[in-house]
């Protein structure tokens, strides 16, 4: 096995839990006999429901139910131009009633999800919403309240530099929602003081913080992601593993755990395919799914969103465990 593969390799099979083909993933949910819910927060285009989506994959898109918090929006645009507040501001949000819903959906009910129409900016028509058999919940504030952080069984903070997210949301939303650059980021100076107040604080209730920027090379910045992801109460077995950098020298993977049960894993430029499909392969094996297809065009955030669904299972075999 080349070096760079071993590498990526040991920092999912050290994993005690995950690695124990005989309690695959189905078998966990059950067991645990619920829904097992995650929340993704962060700031708009900081890449939330795009990592949502690849998350999905991987954990089976036929388990995975995914719920944006926009839908829960009080306001639509023209009410919150109105009032003079942002959605980034949870009065426009009715965050009470999210929690009332993940309660409902916990205990295997269905519900009456409200909708948020993007294209236009207005309410649209409730719809039915039956859980799946695990639930994402991602947006600008599913970990915002104590009602929210009790429904949750990890919570994920995405926290993208300033640099990396303006270009992220410019992207998004002049291409697919139609705004002008111009008015992008003039909103996004506008709204800077609200996810400082608002979003900004869950970072302090993530088990799992997702930070990234350019990486540089040479001291120059390059096209590539360096992404870190900071782990809160890693089990005690997990293993703590450096790396410099791979054989081919085209990534830096470092992972360890530390002595306050917290660990850091960075994996910096561009993770090579044949590291990622054979991590993203075990993944499939132990929890008992097909391979997932991965974006060459961003292995790092791949990588991370590997080791992310790894987390997942950890924790929902912890559970299931304890029931």
């Amino acid at each position: 096995m080349r070096l760079a593969a071993r590498i990526a390799f040991a920092v999912v099979v050290a994993l005690p839990l995950l690695a124990r083909a005989e309690q695959p993933l189905d078998r966990w949910l059950d067991q645990l006999g619920r829904p097992f819910v995650i929340g993704i927060a962060g700031d708009s285009g900081s890449g939330k429901s795009t990592f949502a989506r690849g998350l999905t994959a991987t954990l089976g898109a036929d388990r995975v139910k995914v719920i944006c918090v926009d839908d829960y929006h009080r306001l639509d645009r023209q009410g919150r131009k109105a009032a003079g507040v942002t959605a980034l501001n949870p009065v426009a949000t009715d965050l009470d009633r999210l929690a009332r819903d993940l309660g409902t959906l916990r205990e295997g009910k269905a519900i009456q999800k409200p909708v948020y129409d993007h294209s236009n900016g207005t309410l649209a028509p409730p719809e039915a919403f039956a859980p799946g058999k695990i639930i994402i919940v991602e947006g600008l504030h599913p970990f915002a309240t104590n009602a929210l952080r009790d429904k949750l069984d990890l919570a994920v903070y995405f926290d993208p530099s300033s640099r990396v997210k303006e270009g992220w949301k410019l992207k998004r939303d002049v291409a697919e929602r139609g705004h002008k650059a111009a008015d992008v980021r003039k909103e996004i100076r506008a709204r800077k003081p609200d996810f400082k107040a608002y979003v900004e604080p869950q970072k302090g209730a993530a088990d799992v913080l997702v930070s990234f920027d350019w990486s540089k090379q040479g001291g120059k910045l390059t096209e590539e992601l360096k992404v870190k992801l900071r782990e809160k109460n890693l089990a005690p077995t997990a293993q703590r593993v450096r790396v410099n950098k791979s054989q081919a020298g085209q990534f830096v993977l470092r992972a360890e755990r530390r002595r306050d049960g917290s660990g850091v894993t960075t994996l910096d430029g561009a993770l090579p395919a044949s590291v990622l499909a054979r991590e993203t392969s075990f993944l499939a094996r132990a929890s008992g799914i097909k391979d997932p297809e991965v974006d060459r065009k961003s292995a790092t955030l791949d990588g991370a969103r590997v080791l992310v669904s790894a987390r997942v299972m950890r924790e929902l075999a912890r559970k299931a465990h304890a029931r």
